[in-house]
């Protein structure tokens, strides 16, 4: 029976004793097993209050057959004073994680002398395209450079102008990320015109990167209010 205020709402003490009952009827062996509650916001715009209330649960005496499992991302650190304030309770994980490390050797270990050369270029694109949004995440803009050159080398050899318009719209993501605005309109554009193109002569069977690039471009004069553009 899930316990309550006197006002309907389910406050942190309800919140914890309702999962802290749920935890005892899961646990058939009594006491050897604990019921981990993994949160991940999705749609959230209010970290302060995320974090207070993260904080609410915190402030309570939280039963050790019960844990809370929280995301944060690195850019955000939305509970690091909290962990600071609750060193006993709260603690920060780093999963050392090389996902585009693992996703460049299995592409590497693709490569074979069995394959054409059209197949062997489309896994070393892909691949520098790995690299490229790698140093679009860390702002590397010389090594930017490097990996949307070596994209373009297979793109423009094998004119695959669909995967050349996807790149385009990795560079329009970097500079609108830098403030570039001419730029990023610029790669955007570019992008659109190759994705049109790729349509024209049936290389993409469908418009949906046609229309998913248009939008790219509407949202940045949508987040800086030039809603007539």
């Amino acid at each position: 029976y899930p316990a309550t205020s006197e006002d309907g709402a389910i406050n942190a003490v309800d919140f914890i004793e309702n999962l802290s009952r749920l935890a005892n009827a899961l646990d058939r062996q009594k006491g050897k097993l604990k019921l981990i509650l993994a949160i991940y916001p999705q749609h959230i715009s209010d970290f302060k209050s995320y974090a207070n209330w993260v904080e609410s649960l915190l402030q309570q005496s939280i039963p050790p057959n019960l844990k809370f499992m929280l995301y944060d991302g690195t850019d955000a650190m939305m509970f690091k004073e909290i962990a600071e304030r609750y060193s006993e309770k709260f603690r920060y994980l780093y999963p050392d994680l090389d996902i585009s490390g693992a996703m460049d050797e299995i592409l590497q270990n693709a490569k074979s002398s069995d394959k054409s050369e059209p197949e062997n270029d489309a896994i070393s694109f892909q691949q520098a395209l790995i690299k490229l949004t790698d140093a679009i995440g860390y702002g590397q803009e010389k090594d930017i450079n490097f990996y949307k050159n070596e994209c373009f080398s297979y793109t423009q050899k094998h004119e695959w102008i669909h995967l050349e318009a996807l790149v385009h719209f990795y560079l329009h993501g970097y500079y609108a990320s830098v403030n570039d605005d001419k730029k990023a309109i610029q790669q955007i554009d570019m992008a659109i015109t190759k994705s049109d193109g790729a349509h024209e002569k049936g290389i993409e069977g469908t418009q949906e990167m046609q229309y998913h690039y248009r939008i790219a471009k509407g949202n940045m004069f949508f987040m800086k209010k030039e809603f007539d553009k």
